[in-house]
C-alpha cells in the first residue's frame, strides 16, 4: 500500500457559458451569442416576409370564383384551403374593408354588426386600444398589403417569440430545448389547422407566454429598469391576449398562466423578499395590473352594446358546457393527426379543425415524476404544477364538472375539443423541463431498458387499437405500425434525453404534415385586382352611404363590404335586431337570427317573410326582391346570382353592371328609399 492520500474525485463543473440544466433554478433568461442571434433572426424574417408582401392566408380560395385570374395566382406554396373560410371570406375582406371604407378603419361601421362591432372582431380600429396591439400598427403606416404581410407574419414573430423565451425562462436559458418546445408548438397540428381563425390563436398564445416572462422578470429581478420595463411589457401582452375575445381558448390558457407562476415564481417568493427593492416591486406590479384593469373598462365602456348583444344571443352567447364531450381517444389523437387532412378526417369529429390535436407525451414525464417521488427524489415546483394543471383539464375534457363548478371557474365557456390548447401547451412545457434535465432516467443495462422500450410500444400499440375502434378504422395497417414505432421511439428517447433524436421523432412528422396547412402567397390581388372589386368599387364612391342586399352566397356579401359597401347581410359578428325588427316586427324568427352569423337571402314570392337555420352559424331569410320592407331598410343596390327577370322587381329596379363570369349582376332601386333610424349608416 502506498503512501499516498488519495484524492476525491472533483464533480465535474459546467463549461463556462454552458446552460444549467435545473431548471427550477432562481435564474432569468440569459441572453447569449445563441438566443440573440434566434431573436435577430425573427425580426429579420418578419421584416423580409412583410417587405414582399408574404403570407399564410387562404385568400387565394377567390381565385376560384373568378376567371380573370389563374387558380394559383399569388400562392407560391401549397393550397389554399376551403376550411379556412372564416378567413379568407370572412377576416381578410373585413380587413380590406375597414381599409377601403371612408373613414378608413372606423370603430363606427355597421357593416359587420351595430353597436362598434370592429371593436369586438380583431380587425384593425382607430381606437386607442389598437396601441397594444402591436399585429396591427402596420394599417396605420404602411399600404395594405405589406400591412396585412405585417400582421399576418407578426402571428408567428409573437407565437414563437414568446414561446421561446417562456422556455429559456423555465428551462434554465437551454436554448435547444426552447428551440424544440417553440417550434413543436408552431408547427403543431392544432395550431395549425386554427391558426388564421377569427380567434387569434398564435397572437393569443404569443402574447400570454410574453406577459408571463414579464411577470417573471417583475418579480425576480433585481434591476429597477428591468422591473419598470417588464411592467409595461406585462400590461401590453396582457391586454393584447385579453382582448382577442375567445373565452374558449383564453380560460384554459388563462389557468395555465397561474399554472407557471406558482410553480416557476411561488418557490422563490422568499429570495424576492431578500433582494430588497419590494416598496418598488410591488408597487409595480400593482400599477401594471391596476392600467390594465383601467384601460379595459375603459374598453368594455366603448365595446358594451356589442358585447351585451353578443351575450344575449343564442349562439355564441348561449353556449355553456358542463364538460365531458371529448373521448379518451380523441385526447391524444394528434398522435395520428399527421394523417388527417380537410377532406379525410374521422366523420365524428365533423372537420379537420375540430379534429386537429397536439402530440401528447406528458404521460411519460409524469409517470417518471410520480416513480421518482415514491423513491425520495425530488421534482420542481413547475412539473408538479404543470401535472396538476393537466390532471384538472383532463378531467374537465373526458369526465366533465358539475354545473355550478363549470360556471364559477369559467370553464363553461371552454366548451368541446378548445381546452386541448391548453392540454396542449402544458405538455410541451411539462416535456420541454422534463428534457432540460442533466440526468437520465433510464436504469442501467440491457434487459431493464428491454423491458422499457416493450411497455412503450405495447401501451402505443394498445391507444391505437382503441383508436381505430372508436373512429371506425380510421388508420390503415402501416400507418399503426408508424404511429406505434415512432411514438414509443420519441418516449423511450424523452427517458434518455436524446435530444436531437428525440427532436427529429416529434418535428420532423410535424412539419412535413403542417408546415404548408397555410400556404405561402403573396399579396391581396384574390380580392382587390378582380374585375368584381374594380366594377363594384366606383360604385360604392360614388353612394358610400347607399345600402346593398346579396342574394345568394354569403362570400359574394363580405366581397362587397371588402369594397366599402354597406351591405345589410353577409357576415354579422353582432346580430343587426334593429333591422330585424322591421323585417320580422314580431320576433318570430328571433331564435334563428339571433346570432353571430352568415346571413344569406334567397327571392321568396309573396309578401311574407320567413327564416331558415342552415346550420349554427348560418341561416336564410326568405324575402322577395320586390318586397317593400327593403325600402324600408335604405337598401339601394340588390346583387344576384343571376338576371333576375320578376316584373314585379324590375318595376323598381334597373340594371346597373354585371360580372357574368362571377355570376353576379347588379340592380339599383329607383325608389325613394327610407333608411330606419335604427340603422344608421355610416
Amino acid at each position: 500500500m502506498s503512501g499516498k492520500t488519495a484524492r476525491p474525485k472533483r464533480k465535474p463543473q459546467p463549461a463556462p457559458g454552458a446552460p444549467r440544466r435545473e431548471p427550477d433554478a432562481p435564474r432569468l433568461i440569459r441572453f447569449d451569442s445563441s438566443a440573440l442571434l434566434f431573436l435577430g433572426a425573427l425580426v429579420l424574417l418578419l421584416v423580409l416576409a412583410t417587405a414582399f408582401k408574404i403570407h399564410g392566408s387562404s385568400v387565394g380560395m377567390w381565385n376560384r370564383s373568378f376567371p380573370d385570374r389563374g387558380p394559383n395566382a399569388g400562392v407560391l406554396l401549397g393550397k389554399p384551403k376551403l376550411i379556412r373560410i372564416d378567413e379568407w371570406a370572412v377576416m381578410t375582406p373585413a380587413m380590406v374593408s375597414q381599409a377601403e371604407s371612408r373613414p378608413a378603419f372606423s370603430a363606427e361601421s355597421s357593416r359587420w354588426g351595430p353597436g362598434r362591432a370592429p371593436l369586438i372582431m380583431n380587425l384593425p380600429v382607430r381606437h386607442w386600444s389598437t396601441l397594444v396591439r402591436p399585429q396591427y400598427w402596420g394599417f396605420f403606416v404602411l399600404d395594405l398589403e405589406h400591412a396585412f404581410a405585417f400582421y399576418w407574419n407578426m402571428k408567428a414573430f409573437l407565437l414563437v417569440g414568446g414561446i421561446f423565451l417562456l422556455l429559456m425562462l423555465v428551462t434554465g436559458s437551454d436554448f435547444g430545448v426552447s428551440l424544440l418546445g417553440a417550434a413543436w408548438v408552431f408547427f403543431s397540428g392544432f395550431m395549425q389547422w386554427w391558426y388564421s381563425t377569427p380567434a387569434m390563436l398564435p397572437e393569443m398564445v404569443g402574447c400570454a407566454a410574453l406577459a408571463l416572462v414579464a411577470a417573471h422578470y417583475l418579480a425576480l429581478s433585481p434591476s429597477k429598469w428591468a422591473i419598470a420595463v417588464s411592467a409595461l411589457v406585462f400590461t401590453l401582452f396582457l391586454l393584447d391576449a385579453v382582448l382577442s375575445l375567445y373565452p374558449p381558448f383564453q380560460v384554459p390558457l388563462f389557468y395555465l398562466g397561474i399554472a407557471v407562476l406558482v410553480g416557476s415564481v411561488g418557490p422563490h417568493l422568499g429570495a424576492i423578499r431578500t433582494r430588497g427593492g419590494m416598496i418598488f416591486r410591488t408597487g409595480s406590479a400593482v400599477l401594471a395590473l391596476l392600467a390594465a384593469a383601467v384601460l379595459l373598462a375603459l374598453y368594455y365602456r366603448d365595446a358594451r352594446h356589442a358585447i351585451e348583444l353578443v351575450l344575449g344571443t343564442v349562439y355564441p352567447g348561449a353556449r355553456n358546457s358542463t364538460g365531458g364531450e371529448v373521448a379518451f381517444a380523441q385526447i391524444f389523437s394528434g398522435l395520428y393527426g399527421f394523417f388527417m387532412s380537410e377532406g379525410h378526417v374521422p366523420p365524428q369529429w365533423f372537420n379537420v379543425c375540430e379534429a386537429s390535436n397536439f402530440v401528447l407525451l406528458f404521460p411519460i414525464p409524469a409517470a417518471v415524476l410520480l416513480w421518482q417521488w415514491r423513491r425520495n427524489s425530488r421534482a420542481s415546483a413547475l412539473e408538479w404544477s404543470l401535472i396538476a394543471y393537466i390532471v384538472v383539464v383532463f378531467s374537465w375534457m373526458v369526465l366533465g364538472w358539475p354545473r355550478f363548478l363549470a360556471v364559477a371557474s369559467a370553464f363553461g365557456k371552454s366548451q368541446g375539443t378548445r381546452s386541448l390548447l391548453g392540454l396542449g401547451l402544458a405538455s410541451i412545457l411539462l416535456c420541454c423541463v422534463f428534457l432540460a434535465k442533466a440526468r437520465v432516467v433510464l436504469p442501467r443495462g440491457f434487459a431493464p431498458k428491454t423491458i422499457i422500450a416493450t411497455a412503450l410500444l405495447a401501451v402505443f400499440l394498445v391507444y391505437s387499437l382503441l383508436f381505430n375502434r372508436v373512429t371506425g378504422s380510421f388508420a390503415v395497417g402501416n400507418q399503426v405500425a408508424w404511429v406505434t414505432l415512432l411514438s414509443a421511439a420519441a418516449g423511450y428517447l424523452l427517458l434518455a434525453r436524446k435530444r436531437l433524436a428525440f427532436a427529429a421523432c416529434v418535428l420532423i412528422p410535424s412539419i412535413w404534415s403542417y408546415g404548408l396547412v397555410n400556404p405561402v402567397a403573396v399579396g391581396l390581388g384574390p380580392i382587390i385586382d378582380t374585375k368584381l372589386f374594380r366594377q363594384v368599387s366606383p360604385l360604392i364612391r360614388r353612394e358610400p352611404d347607399a345600402r346593398w342586399a346579396v342574394y345568394g352566397p354569403h362570400v359574394v356579401a363580405d366581397l362587397i363590404k371588402a369594397a366599402g359597401g354597406q351591405v345589410f347581410n353577409g357576415t354579422k359578428f353582432v346580430p343587426p335586431l334593429d333591422d330585424f325588427r322591421v323585417i320580422d316586427p314580431k320576433s318570430s324568427g328571433a331564435s334563428t337570427y339571433n346570432r353571430h352569423d352568415h346571413i344569406e337571402l334567397e327571392p321568396d314570392q309573396g309578401p311574407d317573410v320567413s327564416f331558415s337555420l342552415h346550420q349554427g352559424d348560418w341561416y336564410i331569410i326568405h324575402i322577395t326582391p320586390s318586397s317593400d320592407l327593403l325600402r324600408r331598410l335604405g337598401i339601394r343596390y340588390v346583387v344576384f346570382p343571376q338576371a333576375f327577370t320578376d316584373p314585379a322587381f324590375l318595376a323598381t329596379a334597373e340594371l346597373v353592371t354585371s360580372v357574368p363570369d362571377a355570376s353576379l349582376w347588379i340592380y339599383r332601386y329607383t325608389w325613394s328609399t327610407e333608411p330606419t333610424p335604427a340603422t344608421p349608416i355610416r
